[in-house]
């Protein structure tokens, strides 16, 4: 009995500690088109993870699409955004 519980505290504090940086707002999050997440945190640290929650490595400047159309990419360590119309005139590049 003792054990079980110390599984479910265990657990308890994993699930916690998974869910408290997404509550608190401290990390940005982005919905890719392809169903998996970027998480972003206000100290700049960048998480990927595919639709299965595991982690995925981001590979520089490969265009990443978000669910609004949005075009991002990562580049030097920074998110970038695709300003402009795609197709559309010169595209602009800016980091946030």
């Amino acid at each position: 009995m003792k054990n079980l519980m110390a599984i479910i505290a265990a657990l308890a504090f994993t699930f916690m500690a998974n869910l408290l940086p997404a509550v608190a707002g401290e990390a940005e999050s982005y919905h890719l088109k392809d169903g998996s997440m970027l998480y972003i945190q206000a100290d700049g640290n960048m998480k990927m993870v595919n639709t299965a929650g595991k982690p995925m490595q981001m590979e520089e400047d490969v265009p990443m699409e978000l669910q609004d159309g949005t075009i991002i990419m990562m580049r030097h360590n920074h998110v970038w955004k695709r300003l402009g119309p795609p197709g559309k005139g010169p595209e602009v590049l800016t980091h946030e």
